[in-house]
């Protein structure tokens, strides 16, 4: 899309046209309280009947009427019980601006015998809040909301995963590719930076499991010269590690723990991260993946106080709720395979820092993205600050000597350590404290 004309529907050449409605009336009732699903791009849906993967993340938007215009109301974050039949573990998390909640299936939604699932919400509106700026507190209550939506939950695939899992460090590995993210939940996220968030793009390589489970590592990209996918950008310092679920064409890939994106030249520190959608045997996905994001707002440079004045951070949890949509795919490149020149990597643990030392490496320092990646007995990543406290040391030629990962305290169990060159698994220690 090149040009949206704003007075189209005002010139005389569009009078005919059905797309464009003149006048106050809106595709909205005249009065009431509606809780509309709204779709990962942002569209208000009143129909109370979708059909949903079981991994998928719904997001629902208040919209109060009166007299055929849109009244300023809130829902009541205490009173907002979401329930399904057949029972699921759900995740509600409220946003900061009281406008819209998401629930994300914990445990893939299980269907009756007819494929369907029921999600029954209810809530409490408010109205008359106290206002600072623009940051909305308080209210009265203004009636009770009791909205029940039929699902039906698409079947599993049968076929299995044709992606590449390596069982080694060095072993080719597939990766997808994760790029133009779009936000329209909270609704000011567009206004922000709608063209930063578009430009995006990370490279998720796989680093070991299988298609149950798998560590991938993200670092920043950029589209290849050709324009059919992406490609390492060696000068981010994007990496962060996430775990990726496949059951029968469900793939969810998130962090639930503390990690930072960098993001334009800023930090954003995110709590939680998590990107689902369907795919086909093949791993592309069918469909824009859904994406939940949760990011502290006191650690956002330069936005976070902005974002607390505007009313788009909870009041409890200084959190901004994120919702939205990406694109993704399997990388166009195919499997990841080792870089020439890696050398014989020497991985060591201290109780300050875990460092690789590049003996014999001929990779340059500029040209690669380097990052250590440390995993937990039980296979989860270490909530680590892969961002800010990863260095690498180049020699004088220019090749990579070393690369370290501060610790902001020591590490305290056995570890798995991967030194990552882009998003590929070079090599691999078994380090205990």
């Amino acid at each position: 899309m090149y040009y949206v004309p704003y007075d189209y529907c005002l010139r005389p050449a569009a009078l005919t046209d059905t797309r464009c409605r003149r006048g106050p009336s809106e595709d909205l009732p005249a009065d009431g309280a509606f809780l509309y699903r709204t779709t990962r791009f942002g569209r208000p849906l009143p129909e109370r009947t979708a059909t949903v993967d079981a991994n998928e993340p719904l997001a629902f938007s208040l919209f109060v009427r009166s007299a055929g215009d849109t009244q300023l109301a809130f829902l009541d974050d205490a009173s907002i019980e979401v329930t399904a039949t057949p029972p699921a573990a759900l995740r509600v998390e409220r946003s900061g601006d009281r406008r819209f909640f998401t629930v994300t299936p914990e445990t893939a939604f299980t269907p009756d015998e007819m494929g369907h699932v029921q999600l029954r919400v209810r809530a409490r509106t408010l109205i008359d809040a106290a206002r600072e700026g623009l940051r909305f507190t308080g209210g009265t209550p203004a009636g009770d909301l009791d909205v029940t939506y039929d699902l039906t939950v698409r079947p599993p695939l049968t076929e299995p995963l044709g992606l590449t899992f390596p069982s080694a460090a060095g072993e080719p590995a597939s990766a997808l590719e994760l790029s133009r993210i779009a936000a329209p939940l909270p609704t000011i996220l567009p206004s922000y930076n709608q063209i930063g968030f578009d430009s995006i793009h990370y490279l998720l390589g796989v680093v070991e499991g299988d298609a149950s489970r798998a560590i991938v590592w993200g670092v920043g990209a950029s589209p290849s010269e050709s324009g059919d996918g992406s490609v390492v950008d060696p000068a981010s310092s994007v990496r962060f590690p996430m775990v990726m679920r496949w059951d029968g064409g469900r793939l969810t890939i998130a962090n639930e723990q503390p990690f930072y994106i960098d993001f334009n030249g800023f930090q954003l520190p995110f709590e939680r991260f998590r990107v689902s959608t369907r795919t086909d045997a093949a791993g592309s996905a069918l469909e824009s993946p859904a994406l939940v994001a949760r990011a502290v707002c006191g650690s956002i440079d330069v936005y976070g106080a902005f974002l607390r004045r505007l009313g788009f951070c909870n009041p409890t949890s200084d959190t901004l709720l994120a919702f939205g949509a990406a694109d993704m795919r399997v990388h166009a490149g195919g499997p990841l395979r080792a870089p020439k020149g890696v050398g014989t990597p020497r991985i060591t643990l201290s109780p300050t820092e875990i460092r690789a030392e590049l003996e014999g490496s001929t990779l340059r320092a500029s040209e690669h993205n380097f990052g250590l990646l440390a995993l937990d007995a039980d296979r989860r990543p270490v909530a680590l600050d892969y961002v800010r406290q990863t260095r690498t040391a180049a020699r004088a030629d220019g090749t990579a000597e070393r690369v370290t990962l501060t610790l902001a305290a020591p590490i305290t169990s056995p570890v798995r350590v991967y030194l990552m060159v882009d998003a590929f698994a070079a090599a691999r220690a078994e380090l205990t404290p």
